[in-house]
């Protein structure tokens, strides 16, 4: 029975007993008697009458909720009938609005900037390559000229430049599943299961060639910058080790060896550290004195030296780690501030206890130079030590300019306040943008990056080198080119007239001194 036929059925059975009512006492009792006591009667009814109507309302919103959000249903005192109704009616409510659910679900593993998966489809099928137990590789391209695209041409231009590197790989690994994610601007994460590790090499240069090609076209001078790290494994348990050592070959390939291309087995016992623990080594060793400052002599073409760089290196039991491994990991996890004021408080006291030290340079994270802590302690700091200004200096890598640009500024005026000294590190990365230097304090002077150093067989490489090193000449910057391992690179780099050296030559000089 309906709700509608209830209220009625209950209604004309209302007037029906008040009519018997006012009949049966009214001959004794008189019309007036009979009508009070015939409107008690109603009144009593329709209380209990409004009753039920409030608990078959109630009952029908509760229902109509627990619909709404997916929950169980509330015990109901209405009829089958008028549930089933109700329920019908939502259900064609949600079919008339709700988009279809087969559109829903792609977008959930979609990125809109790339076209490309997100982070969601690439632990998806990692998790299913997982479950399946079969060889693969997972690979990770880091593509700055991505960066560039997005820039000059907009969303529209990376998007395209996106699937045309989709369609590449495609024709790389034709005929095997290929799972393509976007992990951040110039970061790509592609995942190919069933796949036999004796092509891999192959596979990497048709890849590098494609990529170079790419950053050619758009004038990217910095193809050297580019990686591809792939990870090959068989029968795959352990995802998070899995993601943690890609990320750290990407290191290792970034401030180690350089190379474009790395290609490595899941399965070897090397040891991978996380970021997270990287955070928590680090800690360990500033907590027990286990940083140490390795010094490098910068020399002059004469041979005389002209200061020592302090190169922070952890010295564990049994194991040494480079700025290089653990420096990344604490920019990522945002604490690499914590470190630098560390290095700082350490050299400071360095100099308070020792005897005379020669001119000491020490670099500094451009994460740094963007915490405001940060820049109000060392403020402070340099205040309080402002004796040891000709003793000190401050290497500040020149993607502070680009990164924190305004952080950057503050702290080469703060540094001039203080009467300390700043030189510019990793100088010609960014050698299309050096306009940056008409805007600051003239620095001691300024270090190559160590890409310079590399291919110096190439031509393009050689004319760019020759093209920086006029321009630091017409600035007035003394120069120091870094990374000099042999003599062919000495060479020509006193052909350039650069004005310093640093690396294992300046190592082997030190030596020499010590002789």
């Amino acid at each position: 029975m309906t709700l509608t036929k209830r209220i009625l059925l209950q209604l004309l059975a209302s007037n029906l007993i008040l009519a018997l009512v006012f009949a049966a006492i009214s001959p004794w009792s008189g019309p007036w008697v009979a009508l009070v006591v015939a409107m008690i009667c109603a009144s009593l009814l329709l209380l209990w009458f409004s009753q039920q109507l409030t608990a078959a309302v109630t009952d029908h919103r509760l229902q109509l909720q627990a619909l709404l959000r997916h929950a169980p249903l509330p015990a109901s005192t209405t009829t089958i009938t008028e549930f089933v109704q109700l329920a019908n009616q939502v259900a064609q409510l949600h079919a008339c609005s709700a988009p279809p659910q087969n559109l829903d679900q792609p977008r959930l593993y979609h990125d809109p900037l790339s076209g490309l998966g997100n982070r969601l489809l690439l632990q998806t099928g990692i998790d299913q390559w997982i479950q399946r137990g079969s060889n693969g590789v997972l690979m990770l391209l880091r593509l700055p000229f991505l960066n560039q695209v997005l820039q000059r041409q907009h969303e529209a231009g990376y998007r395209r430049q996106c699937q045309q590197l989709k369609q590449h790989l495609q024709q790389v690994f034709v005929g095997q599943p290929l799972l393509i994610a976007r992990l951040q601007q110039d970061e790509i994460a592609v995942l190919v299961t069933e796949h036999q590790p004796e092509q891999l090499p192959q596979q990497a240069e048709q890849i590098i060639a494609y990529y170079c090609q790419c950053a050619e076209a758009i004038h990217n001078h910095l193809m050297q910058q580019h990686r591809l790290i792939m990870l090959h494994a068989s029968c795959p348990h352990d995802p998070s080790a899995m993601l943690a050592k890609l990320d750290n070959l990407l290191v290792q390939s970034n401030h180690g060896d350089h190379r474009q291309a790395v290609i490595c087995d899941h399965n070897s016992q090397a040891v991978v550290r996380g970021r997270q623990q990287w955070v928590e080594l680090v800690r360990s060793a500033m907590l027990h004195d286990q940083v140490v400052l390795k010094r490098q002599a910068s020399i002059s073409r004469d041979g005389e030296l002209l200061h020592y760089e302090l190169l922070s290196q952890l010295q564990l039991t049994g194991e040494s780690c480079r700025a290089g491994q653990f420096i990344p990991p604490l920019e990522a996890c945002g604490v690499v501030a914590e470190f630098d004021r560390f290095v700082v408080s350490k050299v400071f006291e360095i100099l308070n206890k020792g005897p005379e030290q020669p001119l000491l340079a020490i670099n500094l994270s451009p994460c740094s130079l963007g915490d405001a802590g940060f820049l109000r302690w060392l403020k402070q700091q340099l205040h309080q030590q402002h004796r040891w200004r000709e003793q000190l200096l401050f290497e500040i890598p020149e993607a502070a300019f680009f990164q924190h640009k305004e952080a950057a500024m503050l702290f080469c005026e703060l540094l001039a306040e203080a009467e300390f000294q700043f030189a510019i590190d990793h100088f010609g990365r960014h050698q299309q943008q050096i306009s940056y230097l008409t805007e600051l304090p003239m620095p001691r002077y300024v270090k190559l990056d160590y890409l310079f150093s590399q291919r110096l067989h190439q031509q393009e490489q050689q004319q760019q080198l020759k093209k920086l090193c006029h321009t630091t000449k017409t600035l007035g910057l003394p120069t120091i080119a870094t990374r000099i391992e042999n003599s062919d690179q000495l060479s020509l780099f006193q052909q350039l007239e650069v004005d310093g050296i640093q690396g294992y030559i300046s190592y082997n000089w030190e030596e020499a001194q010590l002789l």
